[in-house]
């Protein structure tokens, strides 16, 4: 599907926050005041006992727990024994939003967000509510177990401010399902359980034992946390295999449907019954682009007309490409959202591209009643089993044709196996970041290194460029940027570290390192033994006596330094990914000529179609306006006769530069025949396309340029500015009244910027 389509819908965010917002100021108005309140209120005769409780409170944040969606908060092991020794309700009020806001400064190196400020809000309610609760009821109660009684009615109602509270901000998302907030409260409750004793002991040991006493027993606390979090990671655990194996006893029922020779609704059928095993699904529609011309099949409660998808599925499919630089993400939709309804009575929808490494398959959409239908989990499952289903319907497609050709060509079959080999490796090899991406990954994955860094060599500037990578994710960002000089890897291309056409530099040999070298050391530099976190293996990519990149491995495996054998079939890899790069580097070079005028190095007439329409769609969508502006060079034909066509040539040039340095990359510019060129600017007002026009028209006229007699000269230009969608809401009719507007500027007098809705007021006039 086209970008616009399997772009993340969601749930409306401007429907939830309209929904949560009253009682969501409501909330932080009151906790405001409260705050205030209480910090007036907070005794300051003791600042450092309140210095004390707020460290504490601000490491017990630090110390909370994400446990099973939910978050386990322990801050009430300092904010609990500060209202009781204090019999302060203010004191919790204060300190519990400062030491969450610190705790999240230390965490975020100083920014907040606004969940933050409404976590802090919704604990100056909470603890101002069970801290008033508890003073009130603190003086006449006396004996251990009416205090003990008492703290237990302090945490009750702590615990139902939390979750009311809770319940309010859940309102903001539509997905939020009641089983997951009654889940996180009943957690929550736990840990206020397992923190009582903690604040037992700092009541008890303080008053004695002060700020030393108060923090051996917030020990404890750790102790709490790390017991969590292992509680925690055992369930993440269990859970994460009991979900990876339900999706391969999901993964192998599908391949064992599309392994046999059924008809396309009977495995579709089944499809349907085995996705609805795993996840709440109703109904479905499945499209492979490769059977009888998208038609679909539905399975389940369908009730739209077929007539009405497949218009659907066609105005959508004009745009598409077989070839998909990356994968769609999943559409995630509910009833107000969705742009096709399988049933109108279903109100959850996740719409899943079936992509393959090489090509967009097909279209799986599923909808249902059940909201679980759009969590997180069931659309990772979804979109797994959709890139499975995918994979087998495209071999399932292979197979067919194949058997096809061995019906009709059995003496051939094993020649156009090799066809079909080698136009499959071709597909899926197109982009020179595919073919490097693909290295990597292959050499990690089948010749077993975690570390793999690609570098290709600039012979003009003399210096080796990182391009792909495995295992260095953590420093890619700026590892990337950085140019290495050839002398920086090239030095390490001696005999003396030649292993077969490779070179590896044993940390016995590294000089750079401070390592003393000895002829002893260089014999066993490459024996059998553990590998070295310094050790390095160079592998030249080279074609002829042509150095054009180095693949660099490290951390192998088998935590052994590589053997012979095992260099030997890395350097049988590296000579076929040379002949990948070299292909990927000719498309890429060939691609571009076809898009390119030649002369200029705008984009040709063709690819300005193309592109004016794709943006035209996603505009539609997205409803921002889009700026065209048709552009003329004033009297070129004067230019042409009097000085000649190659002076001509060098003006459409130079025009082309200007457009170039004085619009954006995200911008498009194109030639559109002869003197005459065009402007897409995306995301743009009819002010600010103003403004570019006429920042351009100083520019084109500013430049100098020399005639044959050494003679200098400028030119200007006309232009016709047209909005989408203000002045025509489609391709055709925004083109004729941008050239309209050129027109008019022409009749101006030249040398201007004509929009056409001032035309459309003129003639209003």
């Amino acid at each position: 599907m086209t970008s616009g389509v399997m772009a993340h819908v969601g749930v409306t965010r401007a429907q939830a926050l309209r929904a949560a917002r009253p009682a969501e100021w409501v909330l932080r108005l009151s906790a405001l005041a409260l705050f205030v309140s209480a910090c007036a209120a907070v005794p300051r005769d003791s600042p450092m006992v309140l210095l004390q409780f707020l460290s504490l409170a601000v490491v017990a944040r630090l110390l909370r727990v994400p446990f099973d969606g939910a978050t386990l908060d322990l801050e009430a092991a300092a904010i609990f024994p500060a209202v009781i020794l204090t019999r302060s309700w203010a004191l919790g009020a204060a300190l519990a939003p400062i030491a969450v806001l610190l705790a999240r400064l230390l965490q975020r190196k100083g920014r907040l967000k606004t969940a933050d400020l409404d976590d802090a809000a919704d604990l100056v309610l909470s603890y101002g509510a069970s801290g008033f609760f508890y003073v009130s009821l603190a003086s006449g109660a006396s004996g251990d177990l009416a205090l003990t009684l008492l703290y237990g009615g302090t945490v009750l109602v702590f615990f139902f401010t939390r979750v009311t509270f809770g319940a309010i901000h859940a309102t903001s998302s539509a997905t939020t399902r009641i089983p997951a907030l009654v889940r996180a409260a009943a957690y929550q409750f736990f840990a206020l359980l397992l923190l009582s004793p903690v604040v037992a002991l700092v009541v008890i040991l303080h008053p004695t034992h002060g700020y030393r006493g108060a923090l051996l027993a917030f020990t404890s606390v750790a102790l709490v946390s790390m017991a969590l979090r292992n509680l925690a990671r055992v369930r993440s655990r269990a859970e994460e295999l009991k979900r990876q194996n339900r999706e391969l006893e999901t993964l192998r029922e599908i391949s064992t449907i599309f392994a046999g020779l059924s008809s396309d609704k009977e495995i579709f059928d089944r499809l349907f019954r085995t996705i609805a095993k795993s996840v709440p699904c109703k109904a479905t529609a499945t499209v492979s682009y490769e059977d009888d011309l998208d038609e679909p099949v539905f399975c389940g409660d369908v009730k739209i007309d077929p007539a009405a998808f497949q218009d659907w599925l066609h105005r959508h499919r004009d745009l598409e490409s077989p070839f998909s630089q990356a994968a769609p993400a999943p559409v995630v939709s509910t009833r107000a959202d969705r742009e096709l309804a399988l049933n109108d009575t279903l109100d959850y929808q996740v719409i899943l591209p079936l992509q393959t490494p090489e090509l967009l398959a097909g279209l799986l959409i599923a909808e249902s009643d059940d909201p679980a239908l759009i969590e997180p989990e069931s659309v990772q499952l979804l979109a797994v089993l959709a890139d499975h289903v995918a994979m087998s319907l495209r071999d399932r497609d292979l197979r067919r044709q194949m058997q096809t050709v061995n019906d009709r060509l059995q003496g051939r079959a094993e020649t156009l196996q090799r066809i079909l080999e080698v136009s499959n490796e071709l597909k899926s090899h197109l982009t020179l970041d595919h073919v490097l991406t693909n290295i990597v990954r292959a050499v990690s994955s089948s010749l077993g290194f975690n570390i793999v860094l690609l570098s290709l060599y600039d012979r003009l500037e003399g210096v080796f460029e990182r391009r792909a990578h495995v295992g260095l994710e953590a420093i890619w960002e700026e590892l990337s940027q950085q140019k290495l000089a050839r002398e920086e890897i090239a030095r390490w291309f001696s005999e003396k570290y030649r292993i077969s056409k490779s070179y590896f530099v044993s940390h016995l040999e590294r000089t750079d390192l401070g390592t003393p070298v000895k002829e002893e050391r260089r014999r066993r530099a490459f024996a059998a033994g553990e590998w070295h976190a310094q050790d390095l293996l160079f592998i030249p990519l080279t074609t002829g006596d042509q150095l054009i990149g180095v693949l660099q491995v490290d951390e192998p495996k088998s935590g052994q330094v590589p053997t012979l054998e095992d260099v030997q079939a890395l350097e049988i890899f590296v000579n076929q990914a040379v002949t990948a790069i070299q292909s990927a580097r000719a498309y890429e070079t060939t691609r571009q000529m076809s898009v390119k005028d030649s002369l200029t190095d705008a984009f040709n007439h063709r690819y300005f179609q193309e592109t004016l329409y794709r943006e035209l769609t996603r505009h539609d969508r997205s409803g921002q306006p889009l700026a065209l502006l048709m552009i003329d060079i004033d009297n070129f034909k004067t230019v042409n006769d009097r000085m000649g066509h190659p002076v001509g040539d060098i003006v459409l040039k130079g025009l082309v530069e200007e457009m170039q340095r004085t619009v954006r990359e995200m911008d498009t510019v194109a030639r559109y025949g002869g003197e005459e060129f065009a402007l897409i600017l995306p995301e743009t007002t009819p002010e600010k396309a103003l403004i570019v026009a006429e920042r351009l028209r100083a520019r084109a006229a500013a430049r100098t340029y020399v005639t044959p007699d050494a003679s200098p000269f400028s030119i200007t230009i006309s232009s016709g500015l047209a909005t989408f969608p203000i002045d025509g809401n489609s391709k055709r009719a925004l083109i004729e009244r941008a050239d309209q507007a050129l027109y008019q500027a022409k009749r101006n007098g030249k040398n201007c910027v004509v929009t056409a809705s001032s035309i459309r007021e003129i003639r209003l006039a």
